[in-house]
């Protein structure tokens, strides 16, 4: 039904600092420049009482997340499937010179027709002659752990297209063996993983694969 959209809230009993406003005024300013079929799509901003809220595209279906809590793993059809679908939105972000920045399996949204939408703008990013721009304090790494970058781990403020084509990889690897590239638990153990070992062999943890 065209007329159900789907409402994210930002409640007046939540904190809402003037960091926490902005992105989620961002999120609504970045999804709205982006008209593709692989992204969520975003209509209406507004405040009511206080309470902010942003209508989106209803999607009916899980998250990725979802799907592979309940999986386990994915077949390596599947996977393709998810992988191209996402590469092609973020191909079309970075076009629009914006990257996502927290590109994993709970901001990927699967219908029930199994089309694919990325989801969660509020981390996104604004690329001006392909160098950052934020608004976050500055080298303050955010994403998620597991999915993210060398590079985005350390300092977020130079990150560009590749680390939304790292998390990408992460997802893919997880939805293929059911568990992410590295899962050291810590960040600084994280670190050291992912700047030190190459990823484990994916036939390794997943014989015949």
């Amino acid at each position: 039904n065209s007329d159900i959209v789907a409402l994210k809230v930002l409640k007046r009993g939540e904190t809402v600092d003037q960091e926490n406003l902005q992105r989620f005024l961002k999120e609504f300013k970045t999804g709205s420049k982006l008209n593709h079929p692989n992204i969520m799509q975003v209509y209406e901003i507004g405040e009511v009482d206080g309470t902010y809220f942003i209508a989106m595209e209803y999607i009916n279906g899980s998250s990725l997340q979802e799907i592979l809590d309940e999986k386990g793993r994915l077949s390596a059809e599947g996977t393709l499937k998810i992988g191209i679908q996402v590469a092609k939105a973020l191909e079309f972000a970075f076009s629009q010179r914006i990257i996502h920045r927290d590109i994993k399996p709970e901001n990927i949204l699967i219908s029930r027709e199994g089309e694919v939408k990325i989801t969660d703008l509020g981390l996104a990013k604004e690329l001006k002659r392909y160098v950052s721009v934020n608004i976050t304090k500055t080298g303050e790494g955010i994403g998620t752990l597991h999915y993210m970058s060398p590079e985005q781990v350390e300092n977020t403020r130079d990150v560009d297209q590749r680390a939304d084509t790292y998390s990408l990889g992460a997802t893919l690897y997880e939805c293929l063996c059911g568990q992410p590239p590295f899962d050291e638990v810590g960040v600084w153990k994280f670190v050291e993983a992912i700047n030190e070992k190459p990823p484990p062999n994916l036939n390794d943890r997943v014989p015949n694969l």
